[in-house]
């Protein structure tokens, strides 16, 4: 009987469940997943003088990252990483990964290109159902 293994993602959790038993494996966390934007600020750029314009030459750094669309890279990789290793323990045989379209893009850049190729994938938004909506989702 081959194992098959169904993930809810959103930016904030990835619910890992098997999908015939419908029994919860896993749950990751993005522990900045709901973080606002103040307390994910760190360090902005600063200032900078340009090399000769002498005291009057003072422009913006430029390159300011979306803090936000760091983490939800951050988290799609280890989303990736998990599953990559989970693959090569036979955890599962057939993969199916729902999330919503922004965030199953940043999963697949960041998952094993051959995982990528096997996974089954649903672009919706099911972040706020309960695991009982989702088991009627999937067998409804």
């Amino acid at each position: 009987m081959a194992k098959k293994w169904i993930v809810f993602v959103t930016r904030v959790n990835a619910r890992v469940f098997n999908a015939e038993t419908w029994d919860s494996v896993i749950e990751l966390k993005n522990k900045i997943g709901r973080a606002k934007n103040k307390e994910l600020n760190t360090g902005k750029p600063g200032v900078s003088r340009g090399k000769f314009s002498g005291s009057k030459g003072v422009h913006g750094m430029t390159g300011e990252k979306n803090p936000h669309e760091e983490a939800a890279i951050e988290f799609a990789k280890k989303i990736g990483v998990y599953l990559y290793k989970q693959k090569n323990l036979h955890k599962f045989e057939d993969l199916t990964v729902v999330a919503e379209p922004k965030m199953m893009g940043r999963i697949k850049k960041q998952m094993d290109k051959h995982l990528s190729k096997e996974v089954k994938w649903i672009g919706k938004d099911l972040g706020k159902f309960t695991s009982h909506e989702l088991a009627l989702f999937v067998k409804g």
